[in-house]
């Protein structure tokens, strides 16, 4: 197994492509925390499934759109390890769907803390 023991954070990682990421890693052995946001039925779901694996999943509610979020996500996925092997970025919302000139600068605001800035890392340093 490629991923033996190695510690594995998946932002987004309870449904559709994040949750097929957080699988195929705990398939290939790994530790693997899921980060999710609000749906609590998708991330037991996912725990779930992932008791018949090799590795394990750890589901964890966290709010990566700010930095605080991060950073205390990354800090509790390394644990006691004191380290993380793997990060995938793959939270993300979609659009508003509105015109753009309709958009309020809040929801504009949390369209870029989830899409752009924590996934250009800069949230996630630490």
């Amino acid at each position: 197994m490629e991923f033996e023991n190695k510690i594995v954070v998946v932002t987004g990682g309870t449904r559709g492509i994040g949750r097929a990421i957080s699988l195929h890693f705990a398939r290939e052995g790994a530790k693997v925390t899921a980060a999710y946001l609000q749906n609590d039925a998708a991330a037991g779901a996912l725990q779930e499934e992932a008791r018949a694996l090799p590795g394990s999943i750890r589901t964890v509610k966290a709010d990566v759109s700010s930095q605080a979020g991060a950073v205390d996500l990354m800090e509790d996925a390394a644990g006691g390890d004191g380290r993380i092997d793997v990060l995938v970025n793959n939270a993300g919302i979609a659009g508003v769907n509105k015109p753009r000139h309709e958009i309020t600068e809040e929801e504009r605001d949390q369209l870029m803390a989830v899409n752009v800035k924590v996934n250009s890392g800069h949230a996630t340093s630490t």
